[in-house]
């Protein structure tokens, strides 16, 4: 909830801090990896993606947030964590 709640302080704030990592880390872990990897509850998932998170977003090691959940056993999250299915024609729109 306290992540939440600064997220969403400092967005209306004008600062988009969802899809960031710590300053000077090395890991480059957004909240979402770290949810996914501590096996946060749907609602919290829901409430970054809601927010902006990216299911995408690679940390140093190329590691996604569904990587980290399916690494930890956090076998519940992982449709929720799944990068939406494309067609041709939106992949080579994006």
């Amino acid at each position: 909830d306290e992540v939440i709640t600064i997220i969403d302080r400092e967005r209306a704030n004008g600062r988009a801090l969802v899809n960031t990592w710590r300053p000077g880390g090395s890991s480059w872990s957004t909240v979402l990896h770290q949810a996914a990897r501590q096996g946060a509850t749907h609602e919290t998932i829901d409430a970054l993606l809601d927010r902006g998170a990216w299911r995408t977003m690679p940390d140093a090691r190329g590691q996604i947030p569904l990587d980290y959940a399916v690494r930890f056993g956090h076998t519940e999250l992982i449709g929720a964590l799944c990068p939406p299915e494309f067609s041709a024609t939106e992949r080579a729109v994006h």
